[in-house]
């Protein structure tokens, strides 16, 4: 069963179920980023634990209101990208720790770990005080792969939100 959730046009999930490990109640299977119609992360890393992808972002959505600054939403990409970038990934985030995780906020990269882990590639997620969302993603920390999308109000929630009710259901499927 394949789940596509939002628009591949600005931001979408997709996952296809494929197994469930019945005495854990673990759903495995293929998971997909789409942000501005270009598929994110590793298509080959195909086979993952879409119950820990559903903790991640549930973990994500108790967090949303943590990623409101309208200083640092109406900064340019580039350099909210470098700032933020300097702090989590030098030695400078051990300087000041509750710098390093006030920009670890912003870092929504995380959540995504399964199917980044054979490419650095960095998202970071800014809200202003009306909830309206900027995404910026960097890919192989390249200074030309860099990209960002405006969104309205909680759109990223709103699709995530969707996203686990849809995975949630790929259980029934193979009971």
């Amino acid at each position: 069963m394949t789940i596509i959730v939002g628009d591949k046009t600005k931001i979408a999930f997709e996952a296809e179920a494929i197994e469930l490990i019945k005495d854990k109640q673990i759903v495995m299977g293929n998971f997909y980023l789409w942000l501005k119609s270009g598929n994110l992360g590793n298509n080959d890393d195909s086979y993952i634990n879409l119950t820990w992808q559903m903790n991640y972002l549930k973990s994500f959505l108790l967090e949303s209101n943590n990623r409101i600054n309208d200083k640092v939403f109406l900064m340019p990409m580039t350099l909210i990208n470098d700032a933020i970038m300097e702090i989590l990934y030098s030695e400078k985030q051990f300087e000041n720790v509750l710098y390093y995780e006030y920009c670890n906020l912003f870092n929504i990269g995380h959540i995504f770990c399964d199917i980044f882990e054979s490419r650095n590639i960095t998202l970071l997620l800014i809200k202003n005080m009306l909830g309206e969302e900027r995404l910026i993603w960097q890919i192989d920390n390249s200074k030309t792969m860099i990209d960002e999308i405006y969104l309205p109000p909680n759109y990223i929630e709103n699709i995530v939100h969707d996203f686990l009710v849809e995975l949630d259901k790929t259980k029934a499927i193979f009971t």
